[in-house]
C-alpha cells in the first residue's frame, strides 16, 4: 500500500519566549509576541499585523488603497526592531489583499506567497470565535511599532483591562480601558490570553486623535 503522511498540526497562541509581560508598557524582547508582522509598501513600514495561520496575516483594510495592489507589499514576521539587522526574521511576498465588505468590519487577509517555517520567533496566533468572551477586568494587551526612530522603531506592548461597554453596546464590541494608539499602530491585534493559548479579539484601527477611548470591534 502507498505511505502516507499526516503533517502535524499548527497549533496557534503560543509564545514560546513569553514567560510574561512586565505590565503596563514597554519595549518588547525578541520573541514575546511571535505572531507579529510587519507590512511593508516598497520596502517601508505602513501598517502591523498578525500571522493567523500559515497562509494568510490579518491587518486593518484602512492601510492599503482600494483596489489593493498586493505586489507593492511584502510581509516581514519575526521582526523587533524596524532599525538595523533582525537575525530572525524572514520575508514574504504578498499573492492576493482581500477587504472586507461586511458592514461595520474593517479587516484585511493578506494571503502569503509562500508559507512561513515556525519557530520561537514566528508563530501565529488564534483568532477570536463567536461566543468566546473575556470578563470584565481581564488584562489584555496591545502591541505596535509606533512612528519615529531610535526606540520608537522597537516593538512596544501595551496592557490594556476589559471594562463593561454598556447595555446598548453590540455584542461584538469589546471595550477596554484608555491606551495611547500611534498611527502607525493600525492593524496590530488586540490581544487576551485563555487556557493558555493567545487569542486575537480586535484589529486596532488609525485612531481620529492622538489618545481616546477605545472601543475595539472584534476581529472574527
Amino acid at each position: 500500500p502507498p505511505i502516507t503522511t499526516t503533517a502535524p498540526p499548527v497549533f496557534c497562541g503560543q509564545a514560546p519566549l513569553n514567560s510574561g509581560s512586565l505590565g503596563g508598557s514597554s519595549v518588547t524582547t525578541d520573541g514575546l509576541w511571535p505572531w507579529m508582522a510587519s507590512l511593508q509598501k516598497n520596502g517601508q513600514h505602513v501598517c502591523g499585523g498578525t500571522l493567523v495561520s500559515l497562509d494568510f496575516v490579518l491587518s486593518d483594510a484602512d492601510c492599503f488603497s482600494k483596489p489593493p495592489n498586493a505586489s507593492q507589499w511584502t510581509v516581514v514576521l519575526g521582526r523587533r526592531k524596524q532599525n538595523g539587522s533582525n537575525a530572525n526574521e524572514a520575508s514574504f511576498k504578498v499573492s492576493n489583499i482581500s477587504l472586507s465588505n461586511i458592514a461595520g468590519s474593517n479587516i484585511a487577509l493578506l494571503k502569503l506567497s509562500t508559507r512561513p517555517t515556525l519557530s520561537n520567533y514566528i508563530q501565529p496566533i488564534c483568532v477570536m470565535t463567536p461566543g468566546q468572551t473575556f470578563s470584565e477586568g481581564t488584562t489584555c494587551w496591545v502591541a505596535e511599532w509606533r512612528s519615529g526612530q531610535g526606540a520608537e522603531a522597537v516593538l512596544q506592548e501595551f496592557s490594556a483591562a476589559v471594562q463593561k461597554c454598556g447595555d446598548a453596546s453590540p455584542s461584538d464590541i469589546i471595550c477596554t480601558e484608555q491606551f495611547t494608539e500611534d498611527q502607525s499602530g493600525s492593524g496590530g491585534p488586540l490581544m487576551c490570553v485563555l487556557d493558555r493559548s493567545w487569542f486575537q479579539v480586535a484589529v486596532l484601527r488609525s485612531p481620529p486623535s492622538a489618545s481616546s477611548e477605545r472601543r475595539k470591534r472584534a476581529a472574527n
